[in-house]
């Protein structure tokens, strides 16, 4: 079987890497909600959403990390992992982009 992870040495000092998009559906916040067992209003009441500043229900932060996690693979050959190691992230509704930040992960030297 052919091992194809990058190991810690292959990854070069400042890679970025950019994901594919992807639309936070009702569906993904309703269901995040009932996993998290998260129902603030501001995710959850719709009526009460509609005289916010937001005028709708909002996703959750926690969801869009989740999101990002499974995004990041998606962006990248597959690393060595061993664990998380911490991240640096914000969220901004006001312009294109919606997400950006750092996600720390402690990846394996090659044996």
């Amino acid at each position: 079987m052919t091992d194809h992870r990058r190991y810690f040495d292959e990854i070069e000092l400042g890679e970025a890497y950019e994901s594919p998009g992807r639309t936070v559906t009702e569906a993904d916040v309703v269901m995040f909600a009932g996993l998290s067992g998260d129902y603030n209003v501001l995710h959850t009441d719709a009526e009460f959403m509609k005289h916010t500043i937001f005028g709708e229900r909002i996703a959750h932060g926690l969801l869009c990390l989740a999101i990002q996690s499974g995004l990041f693979t998606r962006a990248t050959a597959p690393y060595a992992t061993l664990g998380f190691g911490g991240l640096r992230w914000k969220v901004n509704q006001r312009d294109e982009v919606v997400q950006q930040g750092q996600t720390d992960l402690v990846v394996q030297k090659r044996p």
